[in-house]
């Protein structure tokens, strides 16, 4: 079983992480200058996936093989599939920032 503390921690830090993701979204869309379109649809998009990264991290626990709130619909489908996006947008995370950096320097 997981300790209370790293739950809580988890479920804080995914939390968090939508919410400020949604607020980045909402000032993208409403505060962008015309100058700057470009760039806002490669924020936007990574802020995007970052929110629905967190919201997968939530549904899976991952301190142990699956456990989290996926746990308590007894399909493994509703584990796995979290699972693999949550894996899939880190590895989109790593590709953003390298492209985030060409994107300076192009």
């Amino acid at each position: 079983a997981t300790p209370l503390i790293v739950s809580v921690a988890h479920y804080a830090v995914c939390c968090s992480g939508m919410l400020v993701n949604a607020v980045l979204m909402l000032v993208i869309i409403t505060s962008t200058p015309p100058e700057m379109r470009t760039y806002s649809t490669v924020l936007f998009t990574s802020a995007t996936v970052d929110c629905l990264t967190s919201l997968s991290w939530g549904a899976v626990l991952v301190s142990e093989a699956f456990a989290g709130l996926c746990t308590q619909l007894d399909s493994v489908g509703w584990c796995l599939y979290p699972y693999a996006f949550a894996l899939g947008g880190n590895v989109f995370f790593a590709f953003n920032i390298a492209l985030c950096f060409s994107f300076r320097y192009h």
